[in-house]
Parts: structure tokens; sequence; C-alpha cells
């Protein structure tokens, strides 16, 4: 198994950063540490995966081992987490201290109790068994002790304990994503504490990270239509809400064309907004268009995902937002205005005759009926 990641990382990583290992490794036998990759980057490596990020566990504190390895030029430190991310021959990498953390409240970020724990006790508070896997810079062993080789193997999803889910629920969001690229499914053990979470979900609200929520539903979100039905046809929404506007992702991707912005964007904000429907005066075109110019692109898609107004929707946005004028303020008071609040009131005036007019106007024709209609 040694020389097979050996060769593998080999394979992996160009020369420059086989040197930085070695140096690192210099580094750590200096200080009486051990380092590891550990969870994604080692599941990557074993299912032949492309590798991103080169992120390293210090079993020992990662500030104390940066702050004394001469190659390691620290950027930033986060001291309550005890990791740090530093520029190490041209490349950043992160550095993370073995840990032990327990959550206060169900979804609500962990807090660390301890740094520079052994690495069997930093592994036990990751999500499931196939990133709980580490591999020693030292010798390329690997270190397994959940069976995570196994499960990755057999494309299982377990756990590591039967609160995982209580601690952080968006652990079943992130073993979604994985069914979904992989075709990984949960084990019958996981299964059983998934279903008893998701039955006590209202009950274990009140701490949930949504920040959590969002940036695990960026990723996941990347997976389509798959991955909405999916949070919807399995309850997962449960996680952060009762109850969900089941919104077609078909209109999702309807919205996403026509107004030119992310369908994945569109589709987390449905599972994690309820929307007022806005007022739309429809008196006169010029007072539709007042009505929705104050909205962005995206918010207009908004209001379509959830049905409000479409046709005036429609017609704003492919006839009226576009609309402009050939004159500016400037061009009025070359024509003798006076400066203030007239040239706003006048420039206002034109606009509305020109959509409610529906005639395109040319600029002498602009000026023209400015003057008619307008004292200097």
């Amino acid at each position: 198994m040694k020389n097979n990641f050996k060769n593998i990382i080999a394979s992996k990583f160009n020369s420059d950063i086989l040197h930085l290992i070695s140096e690192l490794n210099i580094c750590a036998q200096k200080t009486s540490v051990r380092l590891y990759f550990v969870g994604g980057l080692v599941r990557d490596l074993i299912m032949g995966s492309d590798i991103s990020d080169i992120d390293i566990l210090v079993e020992g504190s990662a500030i104390d081992f940066c702050s004394d390895c001469d190659i390691c030029e620290i950027l930033s430190i986060h001291k309550d987490f005890g990791t740090v991310k530093a520029r190490v021959g041209g490349y950043d990498i992160d550095f993370a201290s073995t840990r032990r953390e327990h959550y206060p409240q169900s979804g609500c970020l962990p807090v660390v109790t301890e740094i520079g724990v052994p690495l069997e006790i930093d592994v036990k508070r990751r999500d499931f068994t196939i990133n709980a896997i580490a591999l020693s810079l030292s010798d390329f062993e690997l270190v397994d002790y959940y069976n995570g080789v196994s499960d990755i193997q057999n494309k299982k999803l377990k756990i590591l304990h039967e609160d995982s889910f209580i601690d952080d629920p968006t652990r079943i969001l992130r073993g979604l994503d994985f069914e979904l690229r992989f075709g990984f499914e949960f084990d019958n053990f996981t299964k059983t504490a998934l279903k008893s979470y998701l039955a006590d979900a209202q009950n274990l609200r009140d701490g949930l990270s949504i920040s959590r929520v969002e940036l695990t539903l960026d990723k996941l979100l990347q997976q389509g239509e798959p991955a909405y039905t999916s949070i919807l046809s399995k309850s997962y929404y449960k996680i952060f809400k009762d109850a969900v506007s089941k919104i077609l992702y078909s209109t999702i991707e309807d919205a996403s064309k026509i107004f030119g912005v992310s369908a994945s964007k569109l589709a987390k904000f449905a599972l994690l907004n309820n929307l007022l429907e806005p007022y739309i005066d429809t008196s006169s075109d010029y007072n539709l268009y007042l009505s929705l110019k104050k909205y962005s692109d995206f918010e207009l898609a908004t209001f379509y995902i959830f049905g409000f107004h479409n046709d005036l929707l429609l017609k704003y946005f492919n006839s009226l937002k576009d609309i402009s004028l050939n004159l500016s303020g400037a061009d009025l008071i070359s024509l003798g205005f006076e400066q203030g609040k007239l040239i706003g009131d006048v420039l206002d005036n034109l606009l509305r005759y020109r959509i409610n007019s529906k005639i395109q106007l040319t600029k002498d024709e602009e000026i023209s009926y400015i003057l008619e209609n307008f004292k200097k």
C-alpha cells in the first residue's frame, strides 16, 4: 500500500510540490510532529480523482509547526481553530491542528475544546468514514481507523457516530452530493440516523448556522435539477425549513434563461426564502416601469419563479427596461434650462411620454417635445 501511494502521489503532484512535501517532513522531524493528508484529498487519491487544493493536518499544533518551520511564510492564523494559511515555496497551503470539538447546539459552528489531540480523535469528528482516512506524509501509509477505504470501494456513506447529523445536519446535503456525483448511498446505520433527525428537525433548528447551509447548497446545487428535486422529494429541506415552495426546476431554468441569472442561485433562493408579492402599478406602462425598475434582474427572476405577475414582468423586462432617452441634463442646460429640480422633472416627463406613447424619438424630436411643453 505504501509503494502504491508513493507512486500515486508522484503521479498527481508536480516535482515542486513533491519537494515541498519532503522539506515539510524535515521540519516535522525536527519539531517531533507528524503530518498527514486527510479527508477529501485522501478520498480523491483513492478514487483516482483530480486533486485541486492541498490541505495538511498536523498531529499537534499547526500554529507552532508553521512558526517553527523556516519554509513556511504565515499568511493568516485562526487561533480558535488552530488553523494556518501559509505560503510554502510559492504555494498557498492550509495547515490544520488535530483537535477535539463539540457542538453546543445542533447545527451551530463547533467549539474547539482541545488542540493537538491524537489523530484518531481528530478524524472521528469528521462527516463520513470515507473522509476520515489519513495518509502519512513521512511514509505514505494509510491510517484508516473506521474502514473508510472499504466504504469507498462499496460506495457506502457511513457516519462515525449516531449524533453526527444532530451535530451538523448539512452532512445530509453533503451526502446527497456524493450520491449524485459518485453513486454513493447511505448505509443502514446512517439511514436510521437520517430518518430520526428529519423527524425531529423542527426542534433542532435554533442553533443552525444558515451560512453553513448556504455554502453547502452553493456546491450541491451545481448538480442542477437532480440535486434540487432530491432535496424536495427526500424532505431534506427540513434541515432549514418546515416547508418550502415546491417550485418546478423547469420554471427556475426558464427564469435563468429569460433574466440571465444563475439557475443554482435561483434554486437556492427558492429553497431558503419565502417571498411577498410585489406591488405593481399597472395604470400605465410608465408606472409599470417605475414599479419594477428598482429591482435587479435576479430579484425579477425570483418574482417570476414564484409566479408573481409573470406577464407584467416579461413585458417590463423585454419592452420597457432598457428604454432610455437621447437627452441628458447637460443637454437641457445647453438649451437654456436652469440647473435644479426642473431638469429632473423635464426628463421624467419626457421618459413618461416616451414609454406611454410607444414612440421611438430621435434626439431632435425629444428637443422639440421639450420646447413645446416646457418653459425655460
